[in-house]
């Protein structure tokens, strides 16, 4: 598994594209890829995978992947490298999971913070519930900051 980097003033949400920059889309063996520009330099791409099938109208089933790829991509004081592989399944009514529908989030993620480099490795679910908002996490998250040296850090909740 490649490493995986996502932030924005931490080691967790999308770092911040830069504004007023174009987003470059490129095909390659009917492959499609976005890269934009990350506010403080480098770039970040998305690729949907090829059993990504998702009805318009909100309704019936669904399955999707993607691939979330950073290189060099820096926002604020972290830089971030790798990759993280996000596969959806399930049913949609009106726009909203069913029950027993799920998010699968996997990868290691590397970033660099004020010069220290740290990771957090990852494979989390999530299965929707019954009714709105009940979803259940499962899986599991650990966070080495330097890299090495275990520390406390969010779950996959």
């Amino acid at each position: 598994m490649e490493a995986v980097t996502a932030v924005s003033g931490s080691p967790l949400s999308p770092p911040v594209v830069a504004p007023g920059l174009q987003s470059v889309v490129t095909t390659v063996d009917g492959k499609v890829t976005i890269t934009a520009p990350c506010a403080g330099g480098g770039t970040m791409s998305l690729s949907p995978g090829q059993a990504t099938s998702i009805t318009f109208d909100g309704n019936g089933p669904f399955n999707a992947e993607f691939e979330t790829v950073f290189i060099a991509c820096r926002s604020r004081d972290v830089t971030l490298n790798g990759r993280e592989h996000v596969t959806f399944s399930g049913t949609y009514d009106t726009f909203r999971p069913l029950a027993g529908s799920t998010m699968t989030r996997e990868g290691v993620i590397t970033f660099a913070l004020n010069g220290v480099e740290g990771r957090r490795t990852f494979k989390c679910t999530l299965t929707f519930g019954p009714t709105p908002g009940n979803i259940t996490a499962s899986g599991t998250a650990t966070w080495e900051y330097p890299i090495g040296t275990p520390i406390s850090g969010m779950g996959c909740g």
